[in-house]
């Protein structure tokens, strides 16, 4: 089984894949003021509706593509988690996409361990705020 986690777009969502590439299934995830309270719950959700376990996960993937830091951060960080207490490798998919068109990009066995954040815009966490 291939796990696909998206968190850096609107349409946020977690897949599951075949050793093939071939979908499974695919839940959304809630609005992003809340995935990162939910993206492990629907990782577990997932797994459940299709009879698997974590351990039967044989590869990660995490689209890095994103204009929203926090985004970016949950997904890659969950990933990398995920991965490295599985022993699994992981890939990143820096591409807007949706489940059922990255069924040529799961089906390969190219991997990166761990994944970089990549931010198409500096976060400006660091610039002083200025006081009215």
């Amino acid at each position: 089984m291939k796990l696909f986690i998206n968190t850096t777009t609107e349409n946020n969502f977690v897949a599951l894949y075949d050793h093939e590439g071939q979908l499974i299934l695919s839940l959304p995830l809630p609005s992003a003021n809340s995935q990162t309270q939910e993206l492990l719950g629907t990782i577990e959700k997932i797994l459940l509706q299709c009879g698997s376990s974590k351990k039967e996960l044989k590869h990660i993937f995490v689209n890095t593509e994103a204009v929203s830091y926090t985004g970016v951060r949950v997904g890659v960080t969950t990933a990398n988690t995920l991965a490295m207490s599985l022993d699994i490798p992981i890939s990143s998919l820096c591409d807007e996409v949706a489940p059922d068109r990255i069924t040529q990009v799961v089906s390969g066995d190219n991997f990166i361990a761990p994944v970089p954040i990549t931010y198409k815009n500096l976060p400006k966490i660091t610039q002083s705020k200025t006081r009215i």
